[in-house]
């Protein structure tokens, strides 16, 4: 983190060997997207920040486990029963940002992610596989359904508008 072209070369060199890791460098359409994270045993989302994060929410809809920083927006949805089992959290230490990370990173801050708390939960993950962990996603989609339509989002920002005029 960040991963330099030839970093990326290193990785993709060492996992060339691996039947079951591939590197993907593509664009993908929105479907083959779906499609991707639906046949994924996982997806791993360590950003430093995150707005609502689509991906997370696509991932436990289609019933994929998560292994993702404990940070942004992607909490608002992640707790709870039904995902219960479904995601990893990983923890991170809040770092200070300069112009130089990204556009008005001056006196700002990210979210760092463990990367060997990460690796753990990933290892931990990839041996649970091998009992076939049931999948969640018809019960991640109700309630995400629920706690996420575009209704009930419609309703809390218009509340809040209220409230701050």
């Amino acid at each position: 983190f960040p991963v330099t072209i030839e970093r990326w070369e290193e990785i993709k060199a060492l996992v060339s060997s691996q039947r079951n890791v591939f590197c993907l460098e593509a664009t993908f359409k929105r479907d083959d997207q779906l499609s991707l994270i639906a046949a994924s045993d996982c997806l791993v989302s360590l950003h430093r920040g995150e707005g609502f994060g689509l991906n997370v929410a696509e991932a436990l809809v289609l019933g994929t486990h998560v292994i993702q920083t404990c940070y942004g927006g992607v909490v608002d949805f992640s707790f709870g029963d039904a995902v219960r089992g479904s995601v990893d959290f990983v923890s991170y230490e809040l770092v200070g940002t300069t112009s130089a990370d990204y556009h008005f990173g001056d006196d700002n801050f990210w979210a760092e992610p463990s990367i060997d708390e990460a690796a753990h939960f990933m290892r931990r993950f990839a041996l649970s596989r091998l009992s076939s962990a049931p999948r969640v996603g018809n019960a991640v989609f109700r309630e995400t359904l629920s706690e996420f339509s575009f209704d009930r989002v419609r309703e809390v920002i218009r509340t809040r508008l209220v409230g701050i005029q």
